[in-house]
């Protein structure tokens, strides 16, 4: 299967937001893996259109990591609702 778009995966998404397709049915149509639509969709709902589009990596104070990994550390809150507050794109980033 040829790369999706960044325009594509934002028409799956608003599909799956409005309930007209589920992230197993997508997943299954353009040939990926449940997990990695599921992942398309919380990072969408953060980061919105964005982060389809971000190129490279991103730039975050010390202030910023600092407080992302004090959320982590305190167990207040599950990893993937802290990534997604702290608009971190992939769970791993924080875990380093």
């Amino acid at each position: 299967m040829d790369k999706i778009s960044p325009e594509e995966k934002i028409q799956w998404m608003k599909k799956i937001l409005q309930k007209k397709e589920s992230i197993s049915s997508v997943a299954s149509k353009i040939g990926v893996y449940y997990t990695t639509v599921d992942k398309w969709l919380r990072n969408y709902k953060a980061i919105g259109p964005e982060a389809f589009f971000r190129k490279g990596h991103t730039h975050r104070t010390p202030a910023q990591k600092e407080a992302a990994v004090f959320d982590y550390l305190s167990g207040k809150d599950s990893l993937r609702d802290i990534c997604a507050r702290h608009k971190i794109s992939d769970a791993q980033i924080l875990r380093r």
